[in-house]
């Protein structure tokens, strides 16, 4: 029997106190989907049905950024174009892990991923406070594998890894050219 794929939200909190918050925004923006599907199952069955429909009713272009009672939901297409960023951050985290040197820092694998796909996207500030609460807190890389790992053997585990890479950037190349196509890439 193999071992379990590996679960997104324990791997992403397994880098550390700093990445807690990510988990729990990706949480949240997931629950934004979902229940934008649950009110209407034609119009976000898919992502392209959705961007269709914000862009034909100008519902991208509403400003409400969280889950809140009372409030109206949060548009489906900055929604999803946060969890997007957030999946090129996990794909280069999971290639640059797989590739690093055994020896390689998990503190400057995680930066630099940070750098790379989420930093483009922060202020200044946040950067500094990401960069700070890296270096504190993020495992070791051998901690941060043993995790991955769970009852995988190494050479299991690099196989999951590069099919998961794969799949992440079709997703992404897809996602990336729906939303260059109509203008989406900066909402705010």
């Amino acid at each position: 029997m193999s071992a379990s794929p590996i679960n997104g939200s324990s791997f992403i909190s397994s880098l550390g106190a700093v990445f807690d918050f990510a988990t729990k925004d990706i949480h949240n923006k997931l629950a934004i989907i979902d229940e934008h599907l649950s009110l209407d199952s034609v119009n976000y069955a898919t992502i392209q049905k959705m961007v269709e429909f914000e862009m034909r009713t100008g519902r991208y272009k509403t400003k409400q950024k969280h889950l809140e009672p009372g409030k109206p939901l949060p548009n489906g297409c900055r929604t999803v174009l946060r969890l997007h960023r957030a999946l090129n951050f996990i794909k280069l985290l999971l290639d640059e892990t797989r590739r690093a040197p055994i020896d390689a820092d998990m503190d400057t694998i995680a930066w630099n991923a940070y750098q790379e796909t989420l930093g483009t996207h922060h202020p200044w500030i946040i950067q500094k406070t990401v960069h700070a609460a890296i270096k504190l807190t993020a495992p070791s890389r051998e901690m941060f594998i043993e995790k991955l790992l769970q009852d995988r053997k190494m050479d299991e585990l690099v196989m999951i890894l590069a099919d998961l890479v794969q799949a992440c950037d079709t997703i992404d190349k897809t996602t990336e050219d729906l939303f260059k196509t109509n203008n989406l890439l900066n909402l705010v």
